[in-house]
């Protein structure tokens, strides 16, 4: 056999077929972590998100109160 080959077992990928093959794996892994990528920048976002709504809530707060102040 010539070129590059691949074999599991009694299975022999040579050729096109295993470009085909190493790019279906490659595409795989790719869209996993990819995924896992995606996960984790979601989480990242809802952090800031949250920790923005609280400053600006904490920051409402604080403004209601010197309002109320100046009422009273």
């Amino acid at each position: 056999m010539e070129g590059c080959v691949l074999q599991f077992g009694n299975i022999v990928v040579q050729g096109e077929n295993l470009l085909l093959v190493s790019s279906l794996l490659i595409s795989y892994v790719m869209f996993y972590y990819g995924i896992k990528i995606l996960k984790i920048e979601r989480n990242i976002m809802d952090l800031i998100l949250t920790v923005l709504l609280t400053v600006y809530s904490f920051g409402n707060l604080v403004a209601l109160h010197h309002k109320l102040y100046l009422i009273i």
